[in-house]
């Protein structure tokens, strides 16, 4: 893939979009899931259509502080895990990233916590609101240790959500797209513990990447 990756988020969508678009605007990714669902449960695909998936992100656990999320390859094996780091992302997001093994791998961390506080607090101002993702920028890094690996950087925008993945240390083959399939993890995770939405009869588990395009 070719950096810096451009990923927006629809919003109004009963199945919500996620669009990935390289340096040059082609679709490298396409992300679907549905509000609805008590458990997280992705389909990410190369093509609108559906026809192409390139991974999936399933989980066990019903939407939490703390849950363990599986990032699978397309023929469903697994490439890494992400796991929302509880309590400590009450306050810093914070989110561990492995690939698949307890060995420790990659942290996605918030890099200014004030930033979304203020964030979320103008955008709760009736009218002010509206104007809160051209005023306060969240971005977040991706580090092994001390070596960053990526950084996702929130980009001003009004109907949508617009974010830059920059690319900082080399990776690639599986470890790219761990790397691609954890941050739309944490997109997903993040806008839908926000949203707390629980409704009566979300599903969650195995992928239908057809019953998901339609």
């Amino acid at each position: 893939m070719q950096f810096p990756l451009r990923i927006r988020i629809g919003k109004g969508s009963l199945a919500h979009v996620i669009d990935v678009h390289d340096p040059s605007g082609a679709r490298v990714a396409q992300a679907r899931y549905g509000w609805w669902r008590l458990k997280v449960a992705v389909a990410v695909c190369a093509d609108e259509a559906g026809q192409s998936p390139i991974g999936s992100i399933e989980t066990d656990d019903i939407i939490d502080f703390a849950g363990t999320y599986r990032l699978l390859g397309p023929s469903g094996q697994l490439v890494g895990r992400s796991r929302r780091q509880g309590v400590k992302s009450l306050f810093r997001v914070r989110h561990q990233i492995d690939d698949g093994s307890d060995e420790a791998g990659w942290l996605l961390r918030e890099e200014r916590p004030w930033v979304r506080f203020l964030d979320s607090a103008l955008g709760r101002i009736p009218v002010l609101g509206m104007f809160a993702g051209y005023v306060f920028n969240p971005t977040y890094l991706v580090c092994r240790g001390d070596t960053p690996i990526a950084r996702l950087r929130q980009l001003r925008s009004f109907w949508e959500s617009d974010f830059a993945l920059d690319r900082l240390s080399p990776v690639d083959g599986e470890a790219e797209l761990r790397l691609l399939l954890a941050m739309l993890t944490f997109l997903v995770v993040e806008r839908t513990s926000r949203a707390r939405v629980a409704l009566p009869g979300g599903g969650g588990g195995t992928i239908d990447h057809g019953a998901v395009w339609r």
